[in-house]
């Protein structure tokens, strides 16, 4: 039996053999005809680190300022050139402190200008048109006709979302602005399909088929809004069917918020308790989301004896207590604003009528509101909702509460989703909601 196995090498072999030619311990293990227990006994009486199998592969850092600073290779290349995987060489450049640095790699030109100048302008082929016979996304085309600098043109006037688009665009002209459609305002390229610069804001037109989840991440449409708020820019977000449906309320809301509607100040204008009948009538014909399906009390604002605004309240479906009550809508006739309305409204609700000592609840939805109004009114801002859903076909939206099981005939053993999936069915996200809240103050006997 070898002496070896009772009495270590010399320390400055197992140095030279694992620390200088990286010879692991198994190697060292062969080498003297020892066990792993002997190797790590010697390694011990000398006190050796063992060096992982990691560090015994990783280059020396003048190799990868060279690979990386000088060459330019990215870590995927790196990785490539030394076979192992990208976190390894990420640790390889922590170990050093190497600071890393994002290579992204100039897109070469498919096409020359003239080509694209053919298919465009002459074909009168569109982007996506062109992006299709190409095979690449329409956003790469998009970059190389700015890069080109050639002008854009909309052709398949049939198709029904660019068709309202261009019917959006036309109107937001015909009351005085000069709208673009951009990719060259939000990060990442996010086209903004109506823009008015001068008045930082923006419409998003969102086709059924095309902005829903089968072909958009579901957060879309959230962070095209956050981004938009980041960047000043306030944006309106309108589902197809709105357009189709609503146009008349969605032209007034966007006269609105372009500063352009009609002004009747709410001093000239008396509030009155009104029928609930007549309230609902009212919001059919002036509020995007509609009617609600009860109304406990309704107050309306009368201009020259003509109701021109109206405000309701009624209870949540599922209230805890008797000391809360919701409001659940609060809208004007069509392109005009009631300067201080909804504070006139409200205000005798809670003082004069009968909506009193409770605490009010509502909601703003970001896709057109940003809930100012709920401030004006002195509520805070309770909780940000995530972005919620719901169920299209076609060019028809419905609530997602629908589609729950106990109203259809979804099978025990498949989920809500998977069963409207089956039967045609996608889905579309907003942007999130707000929950506002004004609590009442019992012992000052106001509202705060």
């Amino acid at each position: 039996m070898s002496l070896l196995k009772y009495q270590a090498p010399p320390k400055e072999i197992l140095i030279d053999m694992h620390v200088n030619q990286k010879k692991s311990r198994t190697h060292i293990e062969e080498f003297f005809g020892v066990t792993g227990p002997v190797v790590i006994r010697w390694f011990k009486e000398y006190n050796i680190k063992f060096i992982g199998r990691k560090e015994r592969s990783r280059p020396t850092v003048e190799t990868l300022i060279n690979l990386h600073v000088n060459q330019k290779k990215t870590i995927q290349e790196i990785s490539q050139i030394y076979n192992t995987a990208q976190r390894y060489v990420t640790s390889w450049f922590n170990y050093y402190n190497i600071e890393i640095i994002r290579y992204r790699k100039k897109r070469k030109l498919k096409v020359s200008k003239e080509q694209l100048v053919s298919m465009h302008h002459e074909s009168e082929m569109s982007l996506k048109e062109i992006s299709e016979r190409l095979g690449v996304s329409d956003v790469i085309v998009g970059s190389w006709f700015e890069q080109y600098d050639i002008e854009k043109k909309i052709f398949n006037k049939n198709s029904p979302t660019l068709k309202a688009e261009i019917q959006i665009s036309e109107f937001v002209g015909s009351i005085g602005f000069k709208p673009i459609k951009t990719r060259s305002v939000l990060p990442n390229r996010l086209e903004l399909d109506v823009y008015i610069p001068e008045k930082k804001f923006a419409i998003e037109h969102c086709g059924l088929y095309w902005h829903s989840d089968n072909r958009l991440p579901v957060a879309y449409h959230a962070v095209k809004h956050q981004y938009a708020t980041i960047n000043g820019i306030t944006l309106f977000t309108l589902f197809e069917d709105e357009w189709i449906e609503k146009k008349p309320i969605v032209k007034s809301m966007i006269t609105g918020k372009l500063g352009v509607s009609k002004k009747i100040g709410a001093r000239k204008c008396q509030v009155r308790l009104i029928d609930n009948d007549i309230a609902k009538n009212f919001f059919r014909q002036t509020h995007l989301q509609g009617a609600p399906n009860k109304i406990k009390i309704a107050f309306g604002l009368f201009f020259n004896n003509l109701l021109v605004s109206c405000m309701s309240f009624g209870d949540h479906p599922r209230r805890i207590n008797n000391n809360e009550i919701i409001l659940q809508r609060f809208s004007s006739i069509l392109n005009t604003v009631i300067v201080g309305g909804a504070s006139k409204l409200f205000k005798y609700a809670v003082t004069d009528g009968t909506i009193k000592n409770c605490n009010i609840i509502t909601w703003s939805d970001n896709r057109y509101s940003t809930g100012n109004v709920y401030k004006q009114l002195g509520f805070i801002k309770d909780q940000e909702l995530p972005c919620d859903y719901y169920y299209v076909k076609g060019q028809q939206r419905f609530p997602k509460q629908r589609f729950q099981k106990r109203f259809t005939n979804c099978p025990k053993d498949k989920t809500e989703y998977q069963f409207a999936l089956e039967n045609g069915y996608s889905r579309i996200w907003d942007c999130g909601k707000i929950r506002w809240l004004k609590t009442y103050n019992k012992n000052e006997q106001t509202l705060t």
